[in-house]
């Protein structure tokens, strides 16, 4: 990070990288969620949510509580269920530099069960973010990703 708190993920580097595939769902999927992270980076958490964090310890229990029931709240908000799992370990995954395909198939099976774990607990309120502010970066990221997409 810069000394004026500026920090950004190279996505456009990254769709520059594999610009020979970049028609491949897989690497367009991982350049979408690159867009996502530098959102989340600028919109939350450079602007105030590293601070609060820093300066209060309970702040990053409480974020990581809200993310735990924010999964089976945006479920049920946008009418999914494991669904979204179903089929995954027979989708091709293939080697990237920045993450090795033996990471993400590791990976698959915790996804699933925190899926399935974040059924419960849907009613229980969150204490950092709210449901609008959460559904918000998601539409926002999805704009932002379609744009930088299509412009690619």
């Amino acid at each position: 990070m810069h000394s004026d708190f500026t920090r950004r993920i190279s996505y456009d580097t990254f769709l520059r990288k594999y610009t020979m595939t970049k028609s491949a769902e897989y690497f367009l999927g991982y350049y979408t969620h690159l867009i996502a992270d530098d959102l989340w980076l600028t919109g939350f958490y450079l602007p105030w949510l590293k601070n609060r964090m820093e300066n209060d310890k309970q702040v990053f229990t409480r974020y990581h509580n809200d993310f735990r029931l924010l999964n089976g709240k945006l479920l049920r908000y946008y009418r999914m269920g494991l669904e979204l799992t179903d089929g995954l370990e027979h989708v091709f995954i293939p080697d990237l530099d920045e993450v090795p395909a033996k990471n993400v198939k590791a990976f698959l099976p915790h996804l699933k069960q925190d899926m399935e774990n974040s059924q419960k607990d849907t009613d229980e309120p969150l204490q950092v973010f709210t449901l609008e502010q959460i559904i918000g970066y998601i539409e926002t990221s999805v704009e932002k990703g379609i744009f930088y997409v299509n412009k690619g």
